[in-house]
């Protein structure tokens, strides 16, 4: 199984709903960024690992409402972590963010990932998980 293989097994309708859940962040907040970018960064790094790892090396096994990997699932937390808070790090040069802030929004966002990553069917994540991202950190924001 290659490359080709392991992005587009299975998820064709996630691809349309990613494009579509930027769309609608960028047109919601297009004037704050960052809370585009907490959206976005956790689709974009946390659930690309979590398709890398866990049908890589995913062994333990769970079902909500599709097949995930406990593997998976801690790629997602640590691939959204990590995005977003170095994602934030850079808004701090324009936006009044504290390095503790950083730190609880990032482990905020990369715990909802996680959770909506799991409970959402398969590709429908690609909708719940950036809009429900971007929903904490305006809120948390506010």
């Amino acid at each position: 199984m290659g490359l080709q293989d392991t992005t587009s097994e299975g998820h064709t309708l996630g691809l349309v709903f990613y494009a579509i859940s930027y769309t609608v962040l960028a047109a919601i907040f297009f004037k704050l960024p960052y809370v585009i970018a907490a959206g976005i960064l956790p689709m974009a790094y946390g659930d690309s690992l979590a398709s890398l790892i866990g049908q890589r090396y995913g062994k333990m096994k769970y079902r909500l409402f599709a097949q995930k990997t406990i593997e998976g699932s801690l790629a997602v937390f640590l691939g959204s972590i990590a995005s977003v808070a170095c994602g934030l790090g850079f808004y701090a040069l324009f936006y009044p963010f504290s390095q503790v802030e950083i730190l609880l929004l990032s482990t905020g966002v990369a715990l909802i990932a996680t959770v909506i990553e799991a409970i959402s069917p398969s590709g429908l994540d690609n909708l719940t998980v950036p809009i429900s991202c971007a929903l904490f950190v305006f809120l948390m924001r506010v």
